[in-house]
């Protein structure tokens, strides 16, 4: 029978002796009704309660800075159940505006509330460049140990994003690096020249060094020039010359002297310059004399074209690049 009045204190609870009556008579007469909830909510009440289901992607989608991203998800902190979407859009989006720090309250605060659906996620390796771009480093370290049991099925776009991720991040999870090597390496033809170089780049990020994978990587690569030379090749599946001098400046990093490679590298270079063929721009010229001579790999004849090519379109080489050459 506590239905009667909504102020009044109860009785026949407690002890009397010491009460000092605080009571204030409310203003509104609505306030002085009793209070008895109704079985049923009205059209327009029962759509307000679901409301926040397009208004949430809306504000997120008319954020134009960090801030009123996290508004307007704090705004709806409450609103449950959120969906695995929910959190994608946010954190998609926080990324567009520029992303945040990683240490505001309001990031923090949805992240945790992510935790509990870290192992019902299925696209994993996208959460987790996310996470590496927002530099969320605790986020990432605990959604990976939700990753090794899925890496045999993914496709091979989806574990080199996972390495890239990790390369973003900086953080050297060798038992992952080694799992997604052991994945990928069968299926190098099927990856896309952007992703042998994001693969490449996240160990030589990451200072993983497996020689295993990148003796493979460069043996498809020189195989896909080759194709390309003859006109074997499929379309788009041979790298440009910038993708071979970032992947040359990979194996720099990682200490990997293919000479092979780097020979494939050079007639590549004398060829293109020497017939004023597109490919070589400065700045992947002078990355690709950075890696041989980080290696130690004495290409006079390399060297003594760039620099004739040099002295011919001295107004093309910008100061930084002719300095690194």
């Amino acid at each position: 029978a506590r239905n009667y009045y909504r102020f009044h204190k109860l009785i026949g609870k407690w002890n009397w002796r010491k009460y000092v009556e605080r009571y204030i008579a409310p203003r509104a007469v609505e306030n002085r009704q009793r209070w008895n909830p109704s079985a049923r909510a009205t059209y327009q009440q029962q759509r307000h309660s679901k409301s926040w289901y397009w208004r949430l992607p809306k504000g997120l989608a008319m954020a134009t800075s960090p801030d009123e991203v996290l508004e307007a998800w704090i705004l709806f902190r409450h609103k449950h159940p959120k969906r695995t979407y929910h959190y994608f859009k946010a954190l998609k989006r926080l990324i567009d505006v520029g992303g945040c720090d990683p240490t505001d309250w309001r990031l923090k605060h949805l992240t945790s509330r992510f935790r509990h659906h870290h192992r019902k996620v299925l696209n994993l390796p996208r959460l987790a460049h996310f996470y590496a771009q927002l530099r969320l480093i605790s986020d990432l370290e605990h959604m990976s140990r939700f990753m090794w049991k899925m890496l045999p099925r993914y496709p091979p776009g989806q574990l080199v994003l996972a390495a890239h991720a990790f390369g973003v991040a900086r953080v050297q999870d060798r038992h992952l690096f080694i799992e997604v090597a052991k994945h990928v390496e069968p299926r190098l033809s099927e990856v896309t020249p952007s992703d042998l170089v994001r693969l490449v780049q996240a160990y030589a990020a990451t200072e993983v060094c497996h020689y295993d994978l990148l003796a493979r990587v460069s043996q498809e690569v020189q195989l896909r020039v080759q194709q390309a030379a003859e006109g074997t090749s499929k379309p788009r599946t041979c790298l440009s010359f910038e993708q071979l001098a970032e992947v040359a400046e990979a194996f720099a990093k990682l200490k990997f002297q293919d000479y092979s490679y780097f020979e494939t590298c050079s007639v590549q270079t004398v060829f293109l310059l020497s017939q004023g063929l597109p490919g070589p721009t400065p700045p992947s010229l002078a990355m690709l004399c950075r890696a041989c001579a980080r290696l130690k790999v004495h290409d006079a004849r390399l060297y003594e074209v760039i620099l004739v090519h040099a002295a011919q379109h001295w107004y093309d080489y910008p100061p930084s690049s002719l300095a690194e050459i």
